[in-house]
């Protein structure tokens, strides 16, 4: 049994994709400078907005590591063309979708906000 949709990596990632990632664990790590630096002025509008724009930036890297990283780890162990995996897949792929449309408002709305930041007095 063959599946209809399967992911394009197996077993070892690519370079592209482990500079991806190293790049999502960096920014994370910048993410935090804004949160941080602004904890002493919480009366402005500008350190609410950089603490909230920071907490859903990092609520995002969270999600991808408690999420997607280990259904994807497990997806790429399987055979791709087993019917374990084609059944795996099939369970897969509605909840990836699902959660990706979280992931990718959740980055909207940090970016959103921590634009809004700059813009505020």
């Amino acid at each position: 049994m063959r599946m209809s949709h399967r992911p394009r990596l197996r077993g070892r990632t690519s370079y592209l994709t482990q500079l991806l990632v190293r790049i999502k664990n960096l920014l994370a790590v910048v993410s935090v400078v804004p949160a941080v630096s602004t904890f002493g002025r919480l009366d402005e509008s500008r350190g609410v907005y950089q603490i909230v724009g920071s907490g859903l930036y990092l609520a995002g890297v969270i999600l991808t590591a408690v999420y997607h990283v280990p259904r994807n780890d497990a997806l790429g162990r399987l055979e791709p063309d087993s019917e374990a995996a084609a059944k795996a897949w099939n369970i897969y792929l509605p909840n990836r979708t699902r959660w990706n449309h979280v992931r990718t408002l959740n980055s909207l709305s940090a970016s959103v906000v921590l634009m809004l930041s700059l813009l505020v007095e």
